[in-house]
């Protein structure tokens, strides 16, 4: 069902402090996760949409969910106050999709990047590309570090604590383990 919704166009998103004002001009009015296909369908159009390797979005997607865009993980707390308002249970999942994508971090691409896996990998490789482009908080010491904004979704932070992470996508990489997977 996720590779089939596509989030109702025109989509407008208000600006993401994360990112310079040329990223809010440039890459996010782009954002729009119009497109349905299989889940590697889904994942080519994104990955040529931004610039970016198939093959790393498909490593990062076995790392993050196992390619389930149903997946739900960093669970916390209601306590907390970070759940989304739509999910009850307790704990509750904070991250969603394809890539896991931390839905307080980036409230105004939920619930989308949970119900259409078309949206949760175009808002989540254009922000992989405008921090490979310089444009995120971190500043243009990002800029052309693949490996170190592969980090920086992880962590939040870039070169920090997310070493296990892209060594573990890294390793997804080499293996290319959905090469083997039963179709």
């Amino acid at each position: 069902m996720a590779n089939q919704t596509v989030r109702p166009q025109p989509v407008v998103l208000p600006a993401d402090l994360n990112f310079n004002a040329l990223y809010q001009t440039k890459y996010r009015p782009r954002i729009d996760g119009n497109f349905t296909g299989t889940t590697d369908e889904i994942i080519q159009w994104a990955a040529c949409k931004w610039g970016v390797s198939d093959d790393l979005v498909r490593a990062q997607a076995v790392h993050e969910s196992n390619w389930d865009q149903a997946a739900t993980g960093d669970f916390e707390a209601r306590s907390k106050g970070n759940c989304p308002v739509d999910i009850s249970s307790d704990p509750c999942p904070t991250s969603f999709g394809l890539l896991q994508s931390k839905w307080y971090y980036r409230p105004d691409t939920y619930p989308w990047t949970r119900t259409s896996t078309a949206f949760m990998l175009d808002s989540g490789l254009a922000e992989l590309r405008g921090c490979l482009d310089g444009m995120s908080y971190a500043g243009t010491k990002t800029t052309g570090n693949l490996w170190g904004c592969i980090g920086f979704w992880y962590s939040g932070d870039f070169g920090v604590g997310d070493q296990a992470y892209i060594a573990d996508v890294q390793a997804k990489l080499a293996q290319k383990i959905w090469l083997t997977w039963p179709g």
